[in-house]
């Protein structure tokens, strides 16, 4: 049922959804830095099971596109509240309310944008998130694969201006990020996303009470941190996970373009062996040193550092750092529809990989 999230429920919550979130979604630092200076008494923020919701009403999916490498480096609540307002102002011309906000994906500053925008509105969050990760495009998406329709596309600039978009099929979700990317690109790699308006019986095919389970992981993570005990073996006592390797971070191949950031990380375990993660924003595929793909979206592969404790993004790793790489069950609901994996096909190939899946 609904419950108040204070402080520190929304700090074990942003832990676990940077590890969940399997590489992308945002650094986790800007967010705990930006929920540290929220005042204490001022932070109440109410969580709704969707099972409170009622079938009229509506909810809507915020999030930022970009870099993650940019988010480090950006205040990105300027562009996100921005899209924010601007979606709930068109809304009203069709004498439509917006009751509830949504995360559109897990991540360190993704979850928190729309916890922000939230607390900014006095508006209830709901605990479902778009995807149970994070995804690379608009497109890898349970939205897309289950046709909730993504007009009116609202976005929002660090100037603070608003670009509504309609689309001509709103189930285009390839034009979609097309229009998206491109003026991602010509704001600085930054800007704020608002869409994928949804009602009750549409949100069930998304990741009903994901922020109660990402919670669930932070408060291990943060207790093992505390404890100073094994990070990975306490967060695999607390949800399904498998290791596939630790190891030493020995080589990043990192380049951004297009509005992303594209790379390998190439992890050395101490007797030799090399892994590779390819990754576009979100890790994509783990290969080992014979080119075998051990796992791939949309399952997750996550990272953690084993000296801090930290759970990583891809624009937070580093050569030198001692890691725990990780897969992790995608949601059922990634499972139940073909599309699920055949959304995630235009990202594989550009990895160089057209295989079928490789699941958990």
């Amino acid at each position: 049922m609904s419950r108040l999230l204070k402080k520190q429920d929304i700090k074990e919550v942003l832990y676990g959804v940077t590890y969940l979130g399997g590489g992308g979604g945002g650094p986790l630092g800007i967010s705990l830095e930006l929920l540290e200076k929220l005042d204490d008494d001022e932070v109440n923020l109410e969580l709704l099971d969707l099972s409170e919701m009622k079938d009229n009403e509506y909810a809507v999916m915020v999030a930022c596109l970009g870099s993650p490498v940019k988010m480090q480096k950006t205040n990105f609540t300027v562009c996100t509240s921005t899209s924010v307002a601007g979606f709930k102002n068109e809304m009203k011309k069709e004498n439509k309310e917006v009751n509830y906000i949504y995360s559109g994906e897990y991540g360190g500053a993704n979850t928190f944008v729309p916890i922000l925008a939230a607390l900014k509105l006095g508006m209830p969050l709901l605990d479902v998130d778009g995807q149970g990760r994070a995804v690379p495009e608009i497109n890898t998406g349970l939205g897309p694969v289950y046709d909730i329709p993504i007009d009116p596309m609202v976005l929002g600039t660090m100037n603070e201006d608003v670009i509504m978009v309609h689309a001509k099929d709103p189930l285009d979700c390839k034009s979609a990020e097309l229009i998206a990317r491109q003026l991602c690109q010509a704001y600085d790699m930054m800007i704020g996303f608002t869409t994928w308006m949804a009602n009750k019986k549409q949100l069930h095919n998304l990741v009903p009470g994901a922020l109660t389970h990402a919670q669930k992981v932070g408060k291990a993570i943060l207790k093992a941190k505390s404890e100073k005990i094994d990070v990975f073996k306490a967060i695999s006592e607390v949800i399904e996970a498998r290791e596939i390797l630790r190891g030493e971070i020995t080589d990043i191949h990192l380049e951004a373009k297009g509005g992303f950031d594209y790379g390998v990380t190439t992890v050395t375990t101490k007797d030799g062996q090399n892994y590779y993660i390819s990754f576009q924003n979100e890790n994509l595929l783990v290969k080992d040193s014979e080119g075998k793909v051990l796992i791939g979206v949309p399952e997750i592969i996550s990272f953690i550092d084993l000296d801090t404790g930290n759970p990583l993004n891809n624009g937070e790793t580093k050569v030198g750092m001692n890691v725990s790489v990780a897969a992790i069950p995608a949601h059922e609901n990634w499972w139940k529809n073909p599309r699920g994996f055949e959304c995630w096909k235009d990202v594989l190939a550009r990895v160089g990989y057209t295989g079928g899946s490789v699941r958990y």
